[in-house]
């Protein structure tokens, strides 16, 4: 099948289909496209990658992943990313994002996308969206819980909201937007 892009994701695999972080970004396009999230689901490849350390390491690989030349997204968490890659903590994100295309086969065809801190305050701000209930744990079972509500039981507005508190989030949402409008 041919995706329109094929998003990374800093997040360990789950042992689930239903990946929340994946879920909750795919609502978000859906809400702005007018389609369903089942419409969108079939446009985007993501993938769990299990740290950031992996993700970067695919940026080598950006030609095998995406054969047909569709692009290749990555978010990743910016609390940690920098000391990964050897930058300084104050590094902008066009140096990031450089010192990531530095060994990427194909860095035209690499988009890179840094989260606020990390998926753990879009967790934070995801179940206050959607009044959680339950204890918010570091646990993936759990992230996958509230993000997967806030994708599929509260409504585009509640979204858009989660959207302005998480900048990074909303930057993404727009990019595969602008990819279906293509």
């Amino acid at each position: 099948m041919r995706y329109l892009a094929t998003i990374l994701y800093e997040d360990h695999p789950r042992e689930t289909k239903e990946f929340g972080p994946h879920n909750l970004v795919l609502a978000c396009v859906a809400d702005r496209t007018h389609q369903t999230i089942w419409q969108i689901k079939r446009l985007f490849d993501g993938r769990p990658m299990g740290g950031d350390s992996k993700v970067v390491k695919e940026s080598s690989r950006v030609d095998i992943i995406a054969p047909d030349c569709h692009p290749v997204v990555m978010l990743l968490d910016d609390d940690k990313i920098r000391r990964h890659l050897g930058l300084a903590s104050g590094a902008a994100s066009d140096d990031v994002a450089a010192a990531i295309r530095a060994n990427c086969s194909e860095p035209d065809k690499l988009h890179i996308f840094l989260l606020t801190r990390n998926v753990d305050d879009l967790v934070q701000v995801a179940a206050r969206s959607t009044d959680w209930k339950g204890e918010i744990k570091k646990k993936p079972v759990v992230r996958d819980r509230i993000l997967n509500k806030a994708a599929y039981n509260v409504n585009a507005a509640q979204r858009a909201l989660i959207q302005e508190e998480v900048p990074g989030l909303a930057d993404l949402v727009e990019f595969l937007v602008s990819l279906i409008a293509q």
